[in-house]
């Protein structure tokens, strides 16, 4: 590596880069900041600290994961619908022992098939299906609670339906609007018990707390930051004013370096004014500049084509070649 004419060895550049680069384990890449301390941090973390343990240059990658982990959200702003597939079987076996005093542990089969992401449920115990709890408090007439509790669970509204034969025995189906509302208001009911009971065990609601952080509480949106970037041949001066891009437009040029790491796009939303037109050329250039382009094509309508030529001529003057012309 050579930079301002004086060599500078890997662990020079390595030090200079300090904090602003890391690298993705022994001989694996090594990727921007910005880039490495947002996604899934805490899997990220995880990682780290397995490369910490044999290699302890990597503690640097955990003290700085470390530093970007979400804020643990609290139980009391946690929702846990009823019929969550991340919830434990236990906890709603628990529950349903809450529902009905009668239900003692037997006859029962609860089980989450992923595949399907669906829960099974079905109830053999005769004490539970004769209880006053299924038939009356929780259900209705014509649904009982266990069926209720099964919609709940698979996420659907219950519906109750009429059947009527003609002459010919073919059956008619038609949905009882009134019985079908009040099912509906005893699902209702029994997910408020849901939400209440909950929290009310401090064990359970710190499972849950804990499961829900876990699972989707990991990820930290991308920033980005062009503070480091510069902008080799572009004016000092622009419309009579010193051109100084603003940190947003850096964030933007950097953003366009960058692109996506899925689908290779960047897409930059600034408010009309905001300096998207700079945004767009310094990025262009940054990329030829640092090789990651061959070429590049700015695709714009033909009443501002002259604009966008003679904003490049001022911003860049000395490379206005590179722009083609009405001949080229």
């Amino acid at each position: 590596l050579e930079a301002a004419g004086h060599s500078a060895t890997a662990e020079s550049v390595r030090d200079e880069l300090r904090g602003a680069v890391f690298q993705m384990g022994p001989d694996g890449e090594w990727v921007t900041s910005h880039r490495y301390l947002a996604g899934d941090v805490v899997g990220k973390l995880e990682t780290a600290h397995k490369w910490a343990a044999l290699d302890e240059q990597y503690a640097e990658n955990v003290a700085a994961l470390a530093g970007v982990q979400p804020a643990k959200v609290p139980m009391v702003d946690i929702v846990v619908p009823f019929g969550a597939s991340w919830v434990s079987r236990e906890v709603y076996i628990a529950f349903l022992r809450h529902l009905f005093p009668a239900f003692d542990g037997y006859g029962v089969e609860l089980k989450y098939v992923p595949e399907t992401a669906t829960w099974l449920f079905s109830v053999g115990n005769k004490y539970l299906l004769g209880s006053v709890e299924n038939t009356r408090t929780y259900g209705t007439e014509r649904m009982a609670a266990v069926d209720l509790i099964e919609a709940g669970l698979r996420l659907r509204l219950p519906t109750v339906y009429d059947e009527s034969f003609d002459d010919a025995g073919n059956v008619t189906r038609t949905r009882n609007e009134k019985e079908t509302s009040l099912a509906q208001a005893k699902l209702q009911e029994i997910r408020e018990r849901w939400a209440d009971w909950l929290p009310k065990d401090d064990v359970r609601a710190a499972y849950l707390e804990s499961e829900y952080n876990r699972r989707f509480n990991r990820i930290v949106p991308r920033a980005y930051d062009g503070q480091r970037l510069t902008f080799p041949g572009m004016s000092l001066m622009y419309q009579g004013a010193p051109l100084v891009l603003h940190p947003h437009q850096r964030a933007g040029v950097l953003r366009i370096v960058e692109r996506g790491e899925k689908d290779d796009t960047a897409m930059l939303a600034y408010y009309p004014g905001a300096g998207k037109t700079l945004c767009a050329l310094g990025g262009a250039v940054k990329r030829l500049q640092l090789g990651l382009s061959k070429k590049v094509v700015i695709v714009v309508g033909k009443n501002v084509l002259h604009q966008w030529q003679e904003t490049f001529r001022a911003v860049y003057p000395g490379i206005a070649d590179w722009l083609l012309t009405g001949t080229d």
